[in-house]
């Protein structure tokens, strides 16, 4: 029998905000929930969810949002990515960023970024 059990986490976080052709896109928010299956952990995951929009008056070309998930010593778990290819000015993008597997039931924190590509 599996459990599942969620855990809400209360971390800071670092933003860097940087987009190849408009770098007016920012993260309106964010946060992280982590999913615990005691019985198999390779079935838990750590979920970030969040919301980015491009204030600038053009579009933002070649985005893309990344997480590192840090465990209880500070170390890092793992990294994942969404891409979004333009975001025009106005446009909110919605996120969901996901690490699975039987790492992500150490997770206690991370940090979210944006970057060029």
């Amino acid at each position: 029998m599996l459990i599942k059990l969620i855990m809400p986490l209360s971390v800071t976080c670092l933003l860097f905000i940087s987009c190849a052709s408009g770098p007016n896109l920012q993260i309106i928010e964010h946060s992280i929930a982590v999913r615990e299956f005691t019985a198999d952990t390779s079935q838990s995951t750590a979920t970030v969810k969040g919301v980015a929009e491009n204030i600038g008056d053009r579009p933002a070309d070649k985005c893309s949002i990344s997480v590192t998930f840090y465990d209880y010593q500070g170390g890092i778990v793992g990294t994942k990515e969404e891409l979004k290819e333009r975001i025009s000015p106005g446009e909110v993008w919605n996120f969901t960023i996901e690490l699975k597997g039987k790492e992500a039931w150490n997770v206690a924190g991370y940090k979210i970024f944006t970057q060029n590509k």
